[in-house]
């Protein structure tokens, strides 16, 4: 992310929006090396309408 937001700002911030984001983190091997600004979308078992409907939610949580 480019907005300024750590990771677990975008965590929080998503879930305050009621949408659950993983963190990257814990699957990288440097953490030195982290920018600490990512996160993982996962969309098993959601329907097309409630992912797009996510994002929408997510861009409110994150950027504005």
């Amino acid at each position: 992310m480019k907005n300024g937001l750590s990771e677990d700002e975008i965590i929080i911030r998503a879930k305050n929006h009621g949408v659950i984001v993983n963190a990257v983190s814990t699957f990288w091997m440097r953490l030195e090396k982290y920018s600490n600004n990512m996160i993982m979308l996962g969309f098993g078992e959601i329907s097309e309408n409630d992912i797009a409907e996510g994002i929408k939610i997510l861009n409110n949580a994150w950027f504005t």
